[in-house]
C-alpha cells in the first residue's frame, strides 16, 4: 500500500477526522502513482495508485502518515472515490494510446471497505462511467484491518472477479491470518510485504520467507508482486528466486498522475543504475494464415532465452514436425536449446522450429502440415480456441498482445497429459524486437517440479500418520462447500461431525505409541470407507477427526453418524489383545450463513454433550445440534 516513503508524524489535531476530511474539500489529497516493474526485462508492466497529503506546511505526506484514517467510513469513502478516478483516468489515457499494461492499475481497498455492501456495484459503476473495462484494474486488500465478514467479502470479490478486475493480497507476510485469507478469498495474486522484501539481503530466514511464499503462489497459481525493493542485491536475489515482478525506489518513486506517462516509457536495467528511455512501440498488424512468410531468420539473430515460462495447452493445439530456418548458426542456436521453441513472424506465421520442437512433435504424432514451418500458428490457435479451448484462446491473446508491442511477455504453465503419463509444461512467448518483428514461443516440460510441488502440497495438507486431511484441509474443503451452499433445497446443506476416541490414552499407556499408532491407523481407514467420495475426513490432532459431508440432510448425517459410531466400537488387535476405543460423535447441520469455525464449534459442542451423557451411562451414542 506504500512505496517506503517516510514523512514526519502528525500532531493528534492533524490527525483529527475533522482535520483530514477538511484537506479532502481543499484538495489536497492526490493520487500518485508507483511504477511495477518487470525485474529480468525492466520495463513498465503496471502501477499502483498511492494516496499522498500535500499539507500546506509539511510538504508531501505519505500514506504511512495518515493510514489510521483510512479506517474512518466518511473519509475511507471518499478518498477510496478519489482514487478509484485517478485510476480510471489512466485506464482511459492507456486506452486512447493502445496500450495495456500486464499488472494493470491497482487501487487499495481496506477491510472495512470490503465488507461494505455493494463495493462491487461502485467499483464497476465507476468504471462503466469511464466507459474501461475491469481487465485493467486491479484491486489491492490491505492489512490495514481485518475482513470481518468474509462471506460478504468474498461475494464482492467474486463480482469483481467475473468483471475482469484483478484481487491482490497486499502486504502479504505481515497482519492478520494471511494463509486463510488465501484459502477463502478468490485472489489473483499476491504483493509480499516491503518490511520482507527490503530486508531479505544478509538475512536468511526473511530470504527463505519470501521463497516459501513464492512456492505457495506457484501452487495456488497466484501472480507475485514485490514491494519495497531498495538495492540491485534484493532485486537479484528475488529474480532468482522467480519472483518476476517488483516495486520499490530502486526503479522509481511514486510519482504524480501528470508524469506517469514519462515513467511508463522508461526501461529500468536488470543491470546498471541509469534508466534509459524506452521507444514506444510500434503496433503490429496480426493477419490470417492466407498472409504469407515474409523471410526466414537473418544470418546473426538475436540470441533466444528460455526462462521458467508457461503458456499454450497440449492436446487441443497440435504440435506439428518442421525442420529449422535459418542459415547454419541460427539453426545450430535453436537445436542447442533444450526446450521446444518456435519462431514466428509478425503475422504468427512459423519460420523456424528447433531439434526439440521436432521431438515432441514425433513423440506426439503430430504432422509438419499442422504447425510446421510455414503454417499460421496464430490460426491454428484461434481454430482451437473456436473449438471451445479456453487454453488456446489464452494462447491467442496472449500472442497477439506480444505481436502488436502491447505486452512484453505472455506465459503460463499448462498441463499436457500423455496416455501414460500426467505431464506439466510451462510455456513464455517473447517479442522479437530487432529489424525483423515476430514473436518466440517455448515450452519448458515442469513435470518434475509439479510433482514436487504437489507432495510439498499433500504434505503440508494431510496428517502425515493417517493420510486423512489435517486441519487447514478440512477448514479449506468446509469454507468451499459452504461458500458453495446456494442451492435453497434442504439436501444442500452441509453436515458436520466430530469425533473424539474414548479409552484411547490407555492403548498408549498399556502397549507403547506404536500401538496407539495402529489404532489410529485402523480407525482413519474404517472412516475413510465408510464415507462418500465428496465427503472429506480428517484427523485434526491426537485422537481426535472431523468429516465433512457437504450436500446433505440431517437424516442422512444422523444415519452416518450411528453407521460410525457401530463401527468403531468394534475392537481393535493390540498386541494379541482386543482393545475397545469406541469413539464420542457429534454432529451439526450447518446452513447458509454459518461460518467454518461456527459449524466445527457446535459439532464439538454436540461431541461433548455425547461425552459426558456417556459417563453417566454405559453406552456411547450420536450427539447433534443443527
Amino acid at each position: 500500500m506504500t512505496d517506503g516513503a517516510h514523512s514526519p508524524a502528525l500532531t493528534a489535531a492533524e490527525r483529527a477526522p475533522r482535520t483530514l476530511l477538511h484537506a479532502l474539500d481543499n484538495q489536497e489529497f492526490l493520487a500518485h502513482f508507483q511504477p511495477i516493474v518487470d525485474l529480468r526485462s525492466g520495463a513498465v508492466c503496471g502501477a499502483e495508485a498511492l494516496i499522498r497529503w500535500q499539507h500546506p506546511t509539511r510538504g508531501l505526506l505519505s500514506t504511512d502518515t495518515f493510514l489510521p484514517a483510512l479506517e474512518v467510513d466518511t473519509f475511507a469513502e471518499r478518498a477510496g472515490s478519489l482514487m478509484l478516478d485517478a485510476a480510471c483516468e489512466v485506464l482511459v489515457d492507456l486506452r486512447n494510446r493502445g496500450l495495456q499494461l500486464g499488472a494493470g492499475v491497482a487501487v487499495n481497498v481496506s477491510g472495512r471497505q470490503l465488507t461494505t455492501p455493494g463495493l462491487a456495484t461502485t467499483i464497476l459503476e465507476r468504471l462503466a462511467r469511464y466507459d474501461v473495462s475491469g481487465v485493467g484494474l486491479t484491486v489491492e486488500i490491505t492489512e490495514s484491518a481485518k475482513v470481518a465478514d468474509v462471506g460478504l467479502a468474498v461475494d464482492e470479490l467474486t463480482r469483481l472477479r467475473n468483471a475482469g478486475v484483478r484481487v491482490v493480497a497486499d502486504d502479504f507476510g505481515v497482519g492478520w491470518s494471511n494463509l486463510v485469507r488465501l484459502l477463502h478469498l478468490p485472489l489473483s495474486g499476491l504483493k509480499i510485504d516491503r518490511n520482507l522484501v527490503g530486508g531479505m539481503a544478509g538475512d536468511r530466514v526473511r530470504q527463505q520467507m519470501v521463497a516459501s511464499t513464492l512456492s505457495l503462489a506457484v501452487t495456488m497459481d497466484l501472480d507475485v508482486i514485490a514491494e519495497g525493493i531498495g538495492t540491485e542485491q534484493v532485486r537479484d536475489l528475488l529474480i532468482g528466486m522467480g519472483c518476476h515482478r517488483g516495486q520499490g525506489w530502486l526503479f522509481s518513486k511514486a510519482v504524480p498522475a501528470a508524469d506517469l506517462s514519462a515513467a511508463l516509457a522508461m526501461t529500468y536495467p536488470p543491470r546498471g543504475a541509469v534508466a534509459r528511455r524506452r521507444a514506444p512501440a510500434a503496433r503490429v498488424p496480426v493477419s490470417s494464415a492466407d498472409e504469407r512468410v515474409e523471410a526466414a531468420l537473418g544470418s546473426r539473430p538475436r540470441p533466444v532465452v528460455v526462462a521458467d515460462v508457461r503458456g499454450l495447452a497440449g492436446a487441443d493445439v497440435p504440435v506439428g514436425v518442421a525442420s529449422s530456418a535459418g542459415d547454419g548458426f541460427t539453426t545450430e542456436v535453436l537445436d542447442a536449446l533444450p526446450d521446444s521453441t518456435a519462431v514466428l513472424d509478425q503475422w504468427g506465421t512459423i519460420i523456424a522450429v528447433n531439434r526439440a520442437w521436432r521431438m515432441f512433435s514425433v513423440d506426439n504424432g503430430g504432422s509438419p502440415d499442422a504447425t510446421g514451418v510455414g503454417v499460421s500458428y496464430l490460426d491454428v490457435c484461434t481454430r482451437a480456441a473456436d473449438g471451445g479451448s479456453a487454453d488456446a484462446l489464452d494462447v491467442v491473446l496472449g500472442l497477439r498482445a506480444v505481436l502488436a508491442g502491447e505486452t512484453v511477455e505472455s506465459e503460463r504453465e499448462y498441463p499436457c497429459p500423455s496416455p501414460e503419463v500426467g505431464r506439466w509444461f510451462t510455456s513464455r512467448i517473447t517479442p522479437l524486437t530487432g529489424a525483423r518483428r515476430g514473436a518466440v514461443i517455448s515450452h519448458a516440460n515442469i513435470t518434475r517440479r509439479k510433482a514436487s510441488e504437489q507432495e510439498l502440497l499433500r504434505r503440508a495438507s494431510h496428517d502425515p500418520l493417517t493420510g486423512l486431511a489435517n486441519r487447514m484441509l478440512f477448514a479449506e474443503r468446509l469454507a468451499a462447500a459452504l461458500t458453495r451452499r446456494t442451492d435453497p433445497r434442504p439436501h444442500a446443506d452441509v453436515g458436520v461431525l466430530y469425533l473424539d476416541l474414548d479409552r484411547f490414552k490407555p492403548v498408549n499407556d498399556t502397549y507403547g505409541h506404536n500401538a496407539g499408532d495402529e489404532v489410529l491407523l485402523a480407525v482413519a481407514h474404517r472412516l475413510r470407507s465408510n464415507v462418500r467420495p465428496q465427503d472429506t475426513v480428517a484427523r485434526l490432532g491426537g485422537d481426535e477427526f472431523a468429516i465433512c459431508s457437504p450436500a446433505t440432510t440431517a437424516a442422512a448425517v444422523v444415519a452416518l453418524a450411528e453407521r460410525l459410531r457401530l463401527l468403531l466400537a468394534e475392537p481393535h488387535q493390540v498386541h494379541g489383545q482386543r482393545v475397545e476405543v469406541p469413539a464420542s460423535i457429534g454432529w451439526y447441520l450447518a446452513a447458509a450463513g454459518h461460518t467454518v469455525n461456527e459449524a466445527l464449534h457446535f459439532a464439538d459442542e454436540a461431541m461433548y454433550a455425547v461425552k459426558t451423557a456417556a459417563r453417566q451411562t454405559s453406552g456411547h451414542t450420536a450427539g447433534s445440534r443443527s
